[in-house]
């Protein structure tokens, strides 16, 4: 559309003229020559503040003044070098200048009113999607084209761009009981988010141990979605026992495990809040309030008082290996001859005392042991004669030895065994496999040992026997 405005006042110096359209301030001012075309045209635009931009040449120009206000605009047309000059004032009217901001985010669920301004004058509204409205309502991704013209016919556009936004789906979880000591990781985590926290902190995740409010704020270009949750971390009940211990037989321990608003489950299957032990063995407890468990176990062990029965007086051998025992279960022991064992070996002719003692009583015992030199002597004959006349009839060895031990084999000439038997009182009566054996020479092995001078001696006799019918 060309639109002219009046001339306040021309100045020309020849023949010369020129006509101008589009007046509006921020558009371009056309300029053209209306009289016989000269050789060269120069123009000055009056706007100093446009700089360079301020003159132009040919005769069809245009300019776009810096101001709205009124300029006086002077033509120069050269014809075979001579210059014919033609000035006008015109005024540059006002154009709408709508403002629609700058380019935005839309957060799901919410919608923009765009207003581009207020202006002087009656204005008529021409938005990108065809409406004439003076707002205009957005709430997804769009480019936004607004154009403003006036009474005058100038025009005024702008153009913002709206991006829809997703608001983040937080979702931290249901409110929950837990129990102290666990750790709870709350994850809010959203593509290209920012985060918020209650107590300040931005990560995405947050690690919960104590009783409280928990509340995420995540935000993706200013849209923002929030979650809370509740969570309690009630105490683990705390059970203990004491260390393992010894009980005295026919005296009980108790147990307690009270614990307000709790259930108890005892190794055994009971559910009191209490437990009496009677008998050694392992003993443990699980105690409950709502889902957190408290544990303990204890083992228990028991003992007697003690009793101490060292045996009669006796008579060894030097070198006769003895035993005195006072063993009793947990016993500590003191003896006479300072030793602190549950046994010992007399070596001297003494009494012995010993104390045996634990946490249930004690008891004491004594014993004398003598001890003498002792000698081993072995008597083997060199024939005998089974005939039944009860003369000689077995064939066996005597002996005066302590602690005597022995074994005794009987060969015939061809290295059979006729005879072995390793009880000293078992002889041999002359047989062989149910039948008597022939006269003659047999051969003998006697092993043996028991105490001989106060040494313990373990001695090979070989030999040969003649039996005689």
């Amino acid at each position: 559309m060309l639109f002219l405005s009046f001339q306040s006042s021309v100045l020309m110096a020849g023949t010369s003229d020129f006509s101008y359209s589009d007046t509006c301030y921020a558009s371009a001012t056309s300029f053209n020559i209306t009289s016989p075309a000269p050789d060269s045209v120069r123009w000055d635009f009056g706007d100093i503040n446009s700089g360079i931009a301020n003159f132009g040449s040919g005769p069809f120009s245009t300019h776009i003044f810096s101001n709205a206000t009124s300029y006086t605009v002077t033509m120069i047309a050269y014809t075979g070098g001579i210059g014919d000059t033609c000035r006008k004032t015109i005024q540059i009217l006002d154009s709408p200048q709508p403002n629609l901001g700058s380019d935005f985010n839309i957060c799901e669920g919410t919608t923009q009113l765009l207003n581009p301004g207020s202006f002087t004058g009656p204005v008529n509204y021409l938005w990108s999607d065809g409406s004439s409205g003076v707002n205009y309502v957005i709430d997804s991704t769009e480019q936004v084209i607004v154009t403003i013209t006036d009474a005058q016919g100038c025009v005024g556009i702008d153009t913002v761009n709206a991006t829809w936004i997703q608001i983040p789906d937080v979702n931290l979880g249901a409110n929950a009981s837990y129990c102290q000591g666990q750790t709870i990781t709350l994850n809010a985590f959203w593509p290209n988010a920012t985060y918020l926290w209650q107590d300040g902190s931005t990560n995405s995740s947050l690690v919960a141990t104590t009783t409280g409010s928990y509340i995420a704020e995540v935000s993706v270009a200013g849209c923002t979605g929030t979650d809370q949750v509740d969570l309690i971390f009630d105490p683990v009940p705390f059970i203990n026992f004491g260390n393992d211990t010894t009980l005295c037989k026919g005296i009980p321990l108790f147990l307690d495990a009270t614990t307000p608003n709790a259930n108890y489950t005892w190794q055994d299957g009971s559910t009191n809040a209490y437990y009496f032990i009677t008998d050694p063995g392992t003993y443990s407890v699980n105690v409950q309030v709502g889902n957190c468990v408290g544990r303990d176990t204890i083992v228990i062990d028991q003992q007697e008082q003690p009793i101490v029965e060292l045996g009669e007086d006796t008579i060894l051998c030097y070198g006769q290996p003895y035993l005195l025992d006072a063993y009793n279960y947990g016993a500590t022991y003191q003896w006479s001859n300072g030793a602190n064992t549950s046994t010992i070996q007399p070596n001297q002719p003494a009494q012995y005392y010993v104390l045996a003692q634990n946490q249930c009583g004690s008891d004491a015992d004594s014993v004398n042991v003598i001890l003498e030199v002792c000698n081993c002597f072995v008597y083997i004959p060199t024939a005998f004669s089974p005939n039944r006349d009860n003369k000689n009839e077995t064939f066996n060895y005597a002996y005066n030895c302590t602690d005597f031990t022995a074994n005794f084999t009987i060969y015939n000439r061809l290295g059979q065994v006729v005879f072995t038997s390793e009880n000293p009182d078992i002889a041999w009566d002359g047989t062989f496999n149910g039948k008597e054996a022939p006269e003659g020479v047999y051969y003998y092995v006697l092993k043996y040992n028991g105490y001989d001078s106060g040494s313990f001696i373990d001695i090979k006799k070989k030999g040969h026997v003649s039996l005689v019918r």
